[in-house]
């Protein structure tokens, strides 16, 4: 989903023409991709999508920090279904979402005594599935969109604002963006970075 259209990447420059609306909505979409790369999250889910994990220790080369608690690799908002390893669907009042009381959730534990994390088969990987909104939140946040906006209007007025109608992309894929970027953007961006281990 888009943080910013280009209507409203238009009504933030006030430009009242629609004349260059792909533009704007290229550098809407660039400003985005952008800002997802640095950070390495995406911040708004519009759909479930469902994740596989892997049900042993994390020291075994799986996704448990301890016998209760799945680590996850991206950030989840909204949890729809949690499926064990064997096939068998967990009730989401017998797990918590962690951190508790705060989105996004980085992992999910049991708190029903009776059950346990497991599979069936000769391999556990990728044997649990859990459904949900893969991203930051439901909706990007304020800032977000706002550093979205900055960036796209930067996109859009730089000399060369033309050479952004298709995605400008380094050799390992992370977008490229001419210098100057508002200085606002990148502390933002630093807000919201996360390290990839």
């Amino acid at each position: 989903m888009a943080y910013v259209t280009a209507a409203q990447l238009r009504a933030y420059l006030r430009i009242s023409s629609t004349d260059d609306d792909a533009l704007l909505g290229s550098a809407a979409a660039q400003a985005q991709r952008y800002i997802e790369a640095k950070t390495n999250r995406v911040f708004e889910a519009s759909a479930d999508t469902t994740r596989k994990f892997t049900p042993v220790m994390s020291y075994l080369g799986g996704d448990l920090t301890d016998l209760n608690t799945l680590s996850f690799d991206d950030d989840l908002c909204a949890v729809t279904s949690v499926t064990n390893g064997d096939g068998t669907a967990i009730s989401l009042t017998d797990v918590e979402l962690l951190p508790l009381n705060r989105r996004p959730a980085y992992a999910v534990t049991l708190i029903d005594d009776e059950i346990e994390w497991t599979y069936t088969g000769s391999s556990p990987v990728g044997k649990v599935l859990v459904t949900g909104k893969w991203a930051y939140s439901l909706t990007a946040p304020v800032d977000i969109v706002e550093a979205t906006l900055s960036l796209g209007a930067h996109l859009y007025k730089s000399p060369d604002a033309s050479a952004y109608t298709q995605a400008v992309m380094s050799t390992d894929g992370v977008p490229i963006v001419p210098p100057g970027i508002p200085a606002r953007v990148n502390k933002v961006i630093g807000t919201y970075a996360r390290r990839i281990s």
